[in-house]
């Protein structure tokens, strides 16, 4: 079964079969905590899907206009619990595909909400934090990391066998030389 992803239930001109698919997709949940899971098929990525009038959808997307109303445009379902297979719509919020994406599990999520670098130094703090371009996507890097990797390149440039640095914030110590990695 080829997963697409409709625009909206629109496509479903039948209503009563909207409705009987409703009623079966509620027999197939299973209450955990507060979320109520689905236990019909799932695809890869632990979404419920159910074929309606000939149309896959996903079933968190059923439920939610099928109980709140179309979902707006530019918006997809976002579930708050984390919980792929929750359909409870206590759980579920339309938002941007970016806001999606930044409150994810996704290693570009994790990197939206890092308030430290690797070496403890204040990523929140505007006169320590660069905002490079790359690929389109701007990513924060810490100032007082990148100073100090230019400053170990320009002494090993220069031949140096070997520098002890400490950051101006004296977070970070390091001996650098030409044999060593930081």
């Amino acid at each position: 079964m080829r997963l697409t992803k409709p625009k909206s239930l629109d496509l479903v001109k039948n209503k009563q079969v909207l409705q009987k698919r409703v009623t079966e997709i509620s027999l197939q949940i299973k209450p955990s905590g507060s979320c109520l899971l689905f236990t019909g098929s799932k695809n890869q990525g632990g979404y419920g899907h159910v074929s309606i009038g000939g149309n896959v959808f996903m079933v968190h997307r059923v439920i939610w206009e099928y109980l709140r109303g179309k979902i707006p445009d530019g918006k997809e379902i976002d579930h708050l619990c984390k919980n792929r297979s929750c359909i409870n719509v206590n759980h579920l919020e339309p938002v941007t595909r970016r806001e999606n994406i930044l409150r994810s599990n996704a290693p570009s999520g994790i990197k939206s909400r890092q308030t430290l670098c690797k070496y403890g130094h204040d990523l929140m703090d505007p006169t320590n934090t660069i905002i490079m371009i790359r690929n389109g996507n701007p990513n924060r890097h810490c100032r007082l990391c990148l100073n100090l990797e230019q400053m170990k390149r320009k002494y090993i440039k220069k031949g140096k066998t070997g520098l002890f640095i400490t950051d101006p914030k004296g977070i970070r110590k390091i001996w650098i030389s030409n044999h060593t990695q930081m």
